[in-house]
């Protein structure tokens, strides 16, 4: 989930094409699925469109649920859940797996950190500041990198990761969507 840009169904959507394919496809094989041409149009931004499709399979396989056996052919690395539903669980069980020292661990760590903030402010008023701002509190209150540098690029959580962190722990059922935009969080006991 260090790769995090994509949307959870987007995701799934990709891993379902993969199952219903025997498991492996081409990379051609993927972009004919998920991007096809319409006979008698120009194709504008193919490139691009390379590229997403790179970046969606790219998110996939920090999921660990494909891997690349061969140059441009993917395959699944296990078996798919049919619903989102199985799918936000998979993604759970796997992030509660993780050592600390993963690059994923930050996908909980954050939110363990934003929920002992909201706490310590006893409301959820610090979540309305700028998204820059909120990221940064967050940032601050998790472990950090292991690089010298104090830069953007250094920090574990910013205001980058935070929108597309945001839909990934709605997802998760973690939360619920702000009005300004942020995340409510949910924190549940476990069974």
């Amino acid at each position: 989930m260090s790769d995090t840009n994509y949307s959870p169904q987007r995701i799934h959507a990709l891993l379902r094409l993969l199952d219903a394919q025997g498991g492996q496809l081409s990379f051609d094989s993927i972009v004919t699925w998920l991007k096809p041409t319409m006979r008698g149009v120009e194709l504008r931004g193919s490139e691009s469109e390379h590229i997403n499709i790179r970046q969606l399979i790219g998110a996939a396989n920090s999921l660990g649920m494909i891997d690349n056996p061969a140059q441009n052919q993917y395959r699944l690395s296990g078996p798919v859940p049919a619903s989102l539903e199985g799918f936000a669980d998979a993604v759970h069980d796997r992030l509660i797996g993780l050592e600390w020292d993963h690059a994923d661990s930050i996908v909980l760590e954050a939110y363990a950190a934003m929920v002992v903030l909201t706490e310590a402010e006893q409301n959820t008023g610090w979540l309305e500041v700028n998204a820059k701002d909120r990221a940064q509190r967050i940032n601050n209150a998790v472990r950090h990198g292991t690089g010298d540098d104090d830069g953007e690029s250094n920090k574990r959580f910013n205001a980058t990761k935070s929108s597309p962190w945001k839909r990934w722990m709605i997802f998760l059922g973690l939360g619920l969507p702000m009005p300004k935009g942020d995340l409510y969080p949910l924190p549940r006991p476990t069974a």
